[in-house]
């Protein structure tokens, strides 16, 4: 039981499941824009066979938006979207509370000389004057000293982990409101005299 659950769950979590729904979706709505919808359909229904006709009525092509199956590949979409950001959020945040430490002195040993500088001034006022470049440009700027020497690490960014979650959340708004107003919203034509 709990493999196929978690067989179930990997696959709404499935980047590629998301792939497949947003390539439908945009098929499909592609048609929709292409093939004349609900009360215009009648004069495009004239140029096809009947057989055709029925066809397409009977997949509801002609109100393709409002038709059960594209409302279920948006609310798909949705689960998938919800189900990969619950799965990916807890990492996400926990990168984003994660104190970096400066790195240890092995990784610049072979930094090529052209991207070096020489200070002459002792230690303690070079790494005030890198501290004080690097918060310019950097969030956060973190030093460790060490019997080695002064090391920095300076860090920008850290909130773009989140900007996924930020387009997960619009597209669940867009994919509702298309959702709740195909189920619950009211068409109407006004005719307008010109002049008033």
């Amino acid at each position: 039981m709990t493999k196929n659950k978690s067989g179930i769950r990997s696959f709404f979590a499935s980047v590629q499941l998301a792939i497949v729904l947003l390539s439908l979706i945009a098929f499909f709505a592609l048609v929709g824009t292409l093939v004349p919808q609900r009360e215009t359909a009648v004069a495009f229904a004239e140029r096809i066979s009947p057989a055709l006709f029925s066809f397409l009525q009977k997949m509801q092509i002609f109100d393709l938006y409002h038709s059960v199956w594209f409302i279920l590949l948006s609310g798909l979409l949705a689960v998938n979207l919800v189900i990969c950001s619950l799965d990916r959020f807890p990492l996400a945040w926990r990168r984003f509370r994660m104190k970096h430490e400066p790195l240890n002195e092995d990784v610049f040993r072979d930094v090529p000389e052209e991207n070096t500088f020489s200070a002459r001034t002792d230690v303690a006022k070079a790494a005030d004057a890198a501290r004080f470049l690097l918060q310019s440009k950097y969030r956060s700027v973190e030093r460790a000293d060490g019997p080695d020497g002064v090391r920095l690490c300076a860090e920008k960014g850290r909130f773009a982990l989140f900007g996924v979650y930020i387009v997960h959340v619009s597209i669940l708004v867009l994919i509702a409101g298309a959702i709740l107003g195909s189920v619950f919203g009211v068409e109407g034509y006004v005719h307008i005299p010109e002049g008033e």
